[in-house]
């Protein structure tokens, strides 16, 4: 299976959203009463994000 080529734009976001991530992840842990909490919540959020990356890709 092939996947089509992905738009610059697309891409960017991409990219965006796995950096946000990235310093979600590293900022919760300046809070240590509310890492383990914040930590989850960057976790799903980037799930979420991740599941919609793929299926705009392969569906849109």
């Amino acid at each position: 299976m092939t996947f089509p080529p992905v738009s610059p734009e697309v891409m960017q976001t991409a990219q965006i959203v796995t950096g946000a991530t990235m310093a979600g992840w590293l900022l919760a842990g300046f809070f240590p009463r509310y890492s383990y909490r914040a930590r989850a919540a960057v976790l799903a959020l980037y799930l979420i994000a991740a599941v919609g990356f793929v299926l705009y890709v392969t569906v849109g």
